[in-house]
């Protein structure tokens, strides 16, 4: 089986990211290095070199309020259950391996927290169920 050096890709792990070592494979005689990058996605969680999780968390906000406006406007008549299936399968997936990225820092946290607001204000909008 041959490795794709297309979609190998070196990213480090540390607060100096001075490190400058270039890994390389050698296939016939030809050397074929490997892409160093700043980020990395992985299981669905993205990685960066310092283990700082804010693109990721950043990433995950922002569908979240996009998959709510698309809640918004293009379901009109919700009630509480359509609502709560709609939220558990579209919505709640920002709280995917949580344990892996979970935020410590206090603007990462109520970024989070902000969402789970938005959604109590829009249920507040439509009267017609409350949060689950």
């Amino acid at each position: 089986m041959k490795l794709n050096i297309t979609k190998c890709k070196v990213v480090y792990y540390a607060k100096r990211s001075m490190i400058e070592n270039k890994y390389y494979v050698t296939d016939e005689g030809e050397s074929r290095y490997f892409e160093r990058v700043e980020n990395m996605k992985d299981f669905g969680v993205m990685f960066d070199s310092e283990l700082d999780c804010q693109a990721h968390i950043h990433e995950k906000v922002n569908k979240a309020y996009s998959v709510l406006g698309v809640i918004k406007r293009n379901f009109m008549q919700l009630n509480r259950e359509t609502f709560g299936n709609l939220y558990k399968a579209m919505v709640r997936h920002i709280k995917y391996a949580n344990s892996v990225w979970s935020p410590f820092k206090l603007t990462d946290m109520n970024a989070v927290e902000k969402v789970q607001m938005r959604v109590t204000k829009f249920s507040y909008w439509r009267k017609t169920f409350t949060l689950l």
